[in-house]
């Protein structure tokens, strides 16, 4: 219920599992194993008002299972084995997955983990619906996003660095609830599926690129410095029914299909461009609105289908179709 401290001695945790329970606000515990680990571990805690803090690196043999309503601070858990989050409450400590064989990260919606951190040797399987509230980081190993769905959620104080290297997601949802939760984007991440943005009015998505390979949807977002490319070969869709885009510059380059507005797209920022490299951009008679210059490659082709194009310059070398 309380505190597991690790001072002398060896553990050999065998096949053994630990439970953290406890169903009151009081009952919050310490984790500190030192150099040793345990086997498997259930964090169950009753209450969102008790927390779990991790003191240093604590290493998980087996399996890790969040099932508590409680936040999880501090340092590190380093598992080896399989992650299923069906509840939790987020925090300031880090979940990392570090096995030398495949490993199952297994969500559902409100099953909330802190950072999260992926250093594994093999390949990391992605299942369900995985929230993140903080910094979602790509060490090493493999990952297969299958179906699955990150979300990137939080409320005040808790922005997200978006760092995987080479490696992809399926659908990422960016859903920060505060104004003072941002996410920043390191380098270029993957989007294989859909992309769904649906931050508060003042939530920033920030440097960085996003490959996006599906549909785009927004509901609300704050703008920020992000750019967003259209990559699929097949046909993608944009929609949006509130919030400013980012501000970074938009690309599509797509080696077939369409990318086909559902509603009109505002690229508003300051100078903020739009490069057509290949693909076709049907504006399926909504209006398109570049800041800066609209630039369409030789293999780029632009349909306004009866909507109002505007930019501040053009740059044309493929197929521009409007009146």
């Amino acid at each position: 219920q309380r505190n597991i401290t690790h001072v002398a001695g060896v553990i050999d945790a065998g096949t053994s599992t630990v439970r953290l329970t406890g169903g009151h606000s009081s009952h919050n515990a310490t984790l500190n194993l030192g150099s040793e680990g345990l086997y498997d571990l259930i964090i169950m805690k009753g209450s969102s008002g008790a927390t779990v803090t991790l003191e240093g690196t604590n290493a998980v043999l087996g399996d890790l299972t969040l099932s508590n309503s409680s936040a999880i601070n501090g340092g590190t858990l380093s598992v080896k084995g399989n992650v299923t989050a069906s509840n939790g409450n987020g925090g300031t400590g880090t979940i990392r997955l570090t096995g030398d064989s495949p490993q199952n990260l297994t969500g559902s919606a409100g099953g909330i983990l802190p950072n999260l951190t992926f250093e594994s040797s093999s390949t990391i399987n992605l299942e369900g619906i995985i929230d993140v509230q903080r910094d979602l980081i790509h060490l090493s190993g493999s990952i297969d996003a299958g179906t699955s769905t990150v979300r990137i959620r939080g409320p005040s104080g808790t922005s997200t660095t978006l760092d995987l290297g080479s490696e992809a997601l399926n659908n990422l949802t960016l859903m920060k609830s505060s104004s003072s939760a941002h996410t920043t984007i390191e380098g270029t991440t993957t989007i294989l599926g859909n992309l769904t943005i649906s931050n508060h009015s003042s939530s920033r998505i920030d440097s960085g690129i996003l490959d996006l390979h599906g549909s785009l949807n927004m509901t609300s977002n704050g703008a920020g410095s992000a750019g967003i490319h259209f990559v699929g070969s097949g046909a993608q869709t944009y929609s949006r029914t509130g919030g400013t885009l980012p501000r970074g510059t938009f690309v599509v380059d797509k080696p077939g299909g369409s990318v086909t507005l559902h509603s009109s797209m505002s690229l508003t920022g300051t100078s903020q461009q739009l490069q057509v490299t290949q693909g076709t951009v049907d504006m399926n008679g909504n209006d398109l609105t570049v800041a800066g210059t609209l630039t369409i490659g030789a293999d780029g082709v632009v349909d306004c289908s009866g909507g109002a194009l505007s930019y501040g310059s053009l740059s044309n070398s493929g197929t521009l179709n409007c009146p």
